[in-house]
């Protein structure tokens, strides 16, 4: 857990705040935890504040004497250098699913040092997460930042319309894709049934393969090329011994655009031919 000056004042803030609403049905955050009314991503940080000894403890003085200093040094770095904010990355990590454990924050120098910040997008990776960054300026350079930050986004043009709002196709959303292909491989094959619903990105294939002794399938899987070269695997479709089977995927930004594209493929292997006996190119019509 790190230490900061919200874990000595968080118990004693939330307290005082619930006193000065008299119909508050809790007093406090053991109220609160002990009736079961926190999250379960809360349940940890709950507990540690909780245990705070609070502001008499001598670790909370030592707390805002290095809070003091690093706001020291921010601003004379500011000045020195004559610059008008910092600008960092507003997350250490991809962003998680909904429900994992939250990623690392990089937004808590604001927090720590009492001066002003702004977090903004910055635009997304190859894959489609978002990435954002935050600028922090001098005390009261609030117009300053939030100047910088229009400008980035006017000359920028950063966000991008979600997944699950595609452009209509005469005033009705797009609707769900499907086809099949065939690897013939010799006395080994391969059909494939796909399925794509552009409103969520969810690609289904079935596969049912046929051949046996050196022609006996021995996996079926889903690639996505690269410059027309062989490339990754994204999903087993089956393995040794089975004849039928399915991959369900949610496509991130790169493997839509290689699926629009033509670049996603199935390759069938066999016991004769274990790097590649056959391959068939998946893409919408």
């Amino acid at each position: 857990m790190e230490i900061t000056a919200g874990s000595y004042e968080f118990l004693e803030d939330l307290e005082r705040y619930l006193a000065g609403h008299p119909g508050a049905p809790v007093s406090g955050l053991k109220a609160i935890v002990a009736a079961g009314l926190h999250h379960d991503q809360l349940e940890t940080r709950f507990a540690d504040a909780l245990a705070s000894p609070g502001r008499s403890h001598p670790g909370y003085r030592a707390v805002l004497a290095r809070q003091a200093a690093t706001r020291a040094n921010v601003e004379s770095l500011l000045a020195g250098q004559r610059l008008d904010a910092l600008l960092y990355p507003s997350a250490l990590g991809r962003p998680p699913v909904i429900g994992a454990e939250n990623i690392a924050s990089n937004c808590r120098l604001s927090a720590g040092t009492g001066l002003p910040a702004i977090a903004i997008p910055a635009g997304f990776t190859v894959r489609g997460l978002p990435v954002g960054v935050e600028l922090m300026g001098a005390a009261f350079s609030e117009p300053r930042l939030l100047a910088l930050a229009h400008g980035w986004e006017q000359a920028a043009q950063p966000r991008q319309a979600p997944l699950s709002t595609p452009p209509l196709v005469n005033g009705q959303p797009p609707a769900t894709q499907s086809g099949s292909a065939r690897i013939a491989a010799g006395k080994a094959g391969a059909t494939l049934n796909w399925r794509y619903d552009p409103l969520n990105a969810r690609l289904t294939v079935t596969a049912r393969v046929t051949g046996s002794g050196q022609h006996a399938p021995v996996a079926l899987a889903l690639h996505r090329s690269s410059d027309g070269k062989p490339g990754p695997v994204l999903a087993q479709l089956l393995g040794p011994g089975a004849r039928s089977g399915q991959a369900d995927l949610r496509l991130d930004a790169r493997a839509r655009a290689d699926f629009a594209a033509g670049r996603l493929y199935a390759t069938l292997h066999t016991t004769g031919q274990p790097l590649g006996a056959g391959r068939v190119i998946l893409a919408p019509r």
